[in-house]
């Protein structure tokens, strides 16, 4: 990146990279389906996220949008920015399918709300 005086200012390649990373974890969350994050089968329904389900769906919706979008025009900045933001989607949806009784013996309901409270 070259240093304009306080902007910095990203080159074509920098801008192609940073939209095809975003591509890529936006082709990831497409993956994703709401209403497989409720894991009542393996958690029971005392300790499925069902009660994020619309949160969820809000989210991944919101996404697929974004995918769908055209993205050559985003200042780079902006490129960064989203791809921090599906990056933590990534991460926050791992979560909720790895979440076992096993990992989380104490408080297993206050670590799901929090984690279904991360989504909302």
């Amino acid at each position: 990146m070259e240093d304009l005086g306080s902007a910095t200012v990203a080159t074509i390649e920098q801008e192609t990279e940073e939209r095809n990373r975003l591509n890529a974890q936006l082709s990831e969350l497409a993956k994703i389906q709401a209403d497989q994050l409720k894991r009542e089968d393996v958690l029971g329904s005392a300790l499925s996220f069902s009660d994020g389900i619309a949160y969820f769906q809000r989210t991944l919706r919101l996404l697929r949008d974004l995918s769908e979008s055209n993205l050559d025009s985003l200042p780079f900045v902006s490129l960064q920015q989203l791809n921090a933001h599906a990056q933590q989607a990534l991460e926050r949806f791992g979560r909720v399918q790895k979440f076992s009784l096993t990992e989380y013996p104490s408080n297993p309901k206050d670590v799901r709300d929090a984690f279904i409270n991360e989504n909302s």
